[in-house]
């Protein structure tokens, strides 16, 4: 097991956070994604359901970095 407290955050060249979106139909998927991105020092920008919540959520946050299930329902 990691030591969470020995981890350093990551953050982008001018120290803020990275923002991701997390792209996942399992609600226990995106909870795991989201304590190891609170770990890493990030910041969940936004979550999706399914590719197309995926793809409109995009536009309005631009996140950094995008995690998405490969199978979802309405587009994968």
């Amino acid at each position: 097991m990691v030591d969470e407290s020995s981890i350093q955050p990551v953050k982008k060249a001018d120290g803020t956070p990275f923002k991701f979106m997390l792209t996942d139909d399992s609600a226990f998927m995106v909870k795991n994604l989201e304590r190891v991105v609170k770990i890493l020092g990030g910041e969940v920008a936004a979550t999706a359901g399914n590719g197309k919540e995926a793809i409109a959520n995009y536009k309005k946050v631009k996140p950094d970095i995008v995690t998405m299930d490969i199978t979802m329902p309405d587009m994968d």
